[in-house]
């Protein structure tokens, strides 16, 4: 089985979650391979192209993250799925955001990624957040990897 982990990271926050998901899952002695979405253009405007456009046609299953901007999944991340050529594939989603509290927009942009990668019949396995000023972020990510590497085992 082959993953791709494909992120859109402004920061390098999602970047950096990306890695540490890539390293458990190569412990687990899976193949897996990290994007990055780049973009051409001014996100804050919606005036931007995607670059670097990563082919899903070679991973069986997907790990999608990307950060929230404004309460919602960025805008990079809906036109990157909505543009997506991908079926019969199996999805774990993941937002970083700044707030301390999922409740603010880290659930609501999850829940947005989630929405669109059912419209593409693609099979949620599992969704998380990350808060990045929360004083448990380390914390976070290690559960989050935890219950992805728990989905790879069963």
């Amino acid at each position: 089985m082959k993953t791709g982990i494909i992120v859109y990271s402004k920061t390098g926050n999602t970047f950096y979650v990306g890695q540490r998901v890539r390293e458990s899952l190569e412990k687990l002695g899976q193949k897996v391979v990290l994007e990055r979405i780049g973009i051409s253009g001014s996100e804050e405007s919606g005036k931007f192209e995607l670059l670097n456009i990563p082919d899903v046609s070679e991973y069986d299953t997907l790990i999608l993250g990307s950060p929230v901007h404004g309460f919602s999944l960025c805008p990079v991340m809906v036109k990157y799925i909505s543009e997506m050529v991908a079926k019969d594939k199996k999805v774990v989603c993941f937002v970083t955001q700044f707030f301390a509290f999922s409740w603010l927009g880290g659930n609501r942009a999850v829940k947005q990624m989630e929405s669109l990668c059912v419209q593409k019949n693609l099979s949620i396995l599992y969704t998380g957040v990350i808060n990045w000023s929360n004083k448990k972020r380390e914390e976070q990510i290690l559960k989050f990897i935890d219950n992805i590497l728990t989905v790879y085992k069963t």
